[in-house]
């Protein structure tokens, strides 16, 4: 039978300053990334009129009803992912796709001829959203377990991961219990 060799950690470990700093700097990322996409969601959807203000040339006041079709829902897929990332604080689904999509707007916003307002605003908040996310991305917290090396984010209970950290773990004490 394989041996396994773990440190023995019978003493609680208190969280260290460096692993609460890097939980906390995901979570605040999680709500910049979320305010900022409910405060765009609820401009499209609410007033579809103030983008065309922002965006269009003077003279021309009205939208159309493609556009504030297409802004109405816009601002709901929006508000969407908002919550989503809200709801899924510590798994961030979204987090790789948000960041390469706000990266590509923040360079088409940034690069739209002739710059207006609206594309200055949009180029703004893209830019945060962006640069939040590539921050998390180049620097990510620690999910593997320095114990037993073992994914902390599943578990062999509903995953039926083999290397899960509670199943290692589980044999260690069995091991050392036996002798």
């Amino acid at each position: 039978m394989d041996t396994i060799e773990l440190t023995d950690l019978s003493q609680r470990r208190q969280p260290t300053q460096q692993r609460t700093q890097q939980r906390s700097d995901l979570d605040t990322n999680t709500f910049i990334q979320a305010a900022v996409l409910a405060a765009l969601g609820l401009l499209l959807a609410l007033f579809p009129g103030f983008v065309q203000y922002l965006a269009a040339e003077r003279g021309s006041d009205t939208n159309s009803h493609l556009e504030r079709f297409l802004s109405l829902h816009f601002g709901i897929y929006l508000l969407a992912f908002a919550v989503s990332l809200l709801l899924n604080t510590k798994a961030h689904p979204l987090l790789v796709p948000l960041t390469v999509a706000s990266s590509l707007s923040t360079f088409l916003a940034y690069n739209t001829n002739p710059p207006h307002s609206f594309a200055t605003t949009f180029f703004l908040a893209n830019l945060i959203l962006a640069g939040s996310g590539w921050i998390m991305i180049l620097f990510p917290t620690e999910d593997l377990s320095k114990t037993t090396g073992a994914d902390k984010r599943t578990s062999a209970f509903i995953f039926g991961n083999k290397s899960a950290a509670s199943r290692i773990k589980k044999a260690w004490r069995r091991e050392t219990e036996s002798r």
